[in-house]
């Protein structure tokens, strides 16, 4: 997370985008697909739960996923897919909900200034195997280089990863 918000920051973020001329009138109304942090039960779930219509599991074709630390980043390539979930966002909420998660995703703030990413709309398939166009926070390869792929989804990932912090001896052991 580049800052640190909340979803009643909204209104002021929104307001600010328009009369700074970032969020034009006709940007079109698409679900996001959510990969991280986004996810319902992790982080910043919390930041646009109150948002979200309906949200359904999800993938995107083509992309990879990689740790970053506290939150992974989709790099498009390589021929893997990406599990998440794709959210529709409430009509009344669409704009705000589209500029702040911009701004957690430090859209204006290219590598290596920023972390990297930009919104782009892609084809996602859903669960049921239809498919939708939605947004995508999609990250810069430059970010990623020297790291290894994710071999599951963030989710499943982090949790592996939690568990085993927790197999090993935590204090006061000897190797």
């Amino acid at each position: 997370m580049l800052y640190p918000l909340s979803y009643e920051d909204a209104d002021s973020i929104l307001a600010k985008s328009v009369r700074s001329g970032y969020l034009p009138c006709s940007m079109p109304y698409l679900p996001f697909f959510v990969y991280g942090t986004l996810l319902p039960g992790e982080a910043n779930f919390r930041l646009w739960r109150d948002a979200v219509q309906d949200i359904k599991p999800a993938s995107l074709s083509g992309a990879r996923l990689y740790d970053l630390g506290y939150f992974p980043m989709l790099v498009e390539g390589d021929g893997g897919e990406v599990r998440g979930m794709v959210g529709w966002v409430r009509p009344s909420s669409y704009g705000a909900a589209l500029s702040l998660l911009d701004m957690l995703e430090g859209v204006r703030f290219p590598y290596p200034v920023g972390i990297g990413y930009h919104r782009s709309s892609r084809i996602v398939r859903l669960a049921s195997g239809s498919t939708v166009v939605a947004w995508v926070y999609v990250g810069d390869p430059a970010a990623v280089v020297g790291r290894r792929p994710l071999v599951a989804d963030w989710k499943t990932y982090r949790r592996r990863g939690i568990k085993s912090m927790y197999n090993g001896c935590l204090v006061g052991c000897s190797k």
